[in-house]
């Protein structure tokens, strides 16, 4: 959970650093799909 953590800490860093709506859209879906890959792990698991 850790990594996880960090991945989406770098992804809102990244949005804040290019201030940009293309860059926090990005960051969203990358939390998005972090999440989705999470939940369907515990569904194969």
């Amino acid at each position: 959970m850790v990594g996880l953590s960090e991945s989406i800490k770098d992804s809102l860093r990244g949005a804040a650093a290019l201030r940009s709506q293309n860059a926090t859209l990005h960051a969203i879906i990358c939390i998005y799909a972090t999440y989705f890959l999470v939940d369907t792990n515990k569904v194969i698991l």
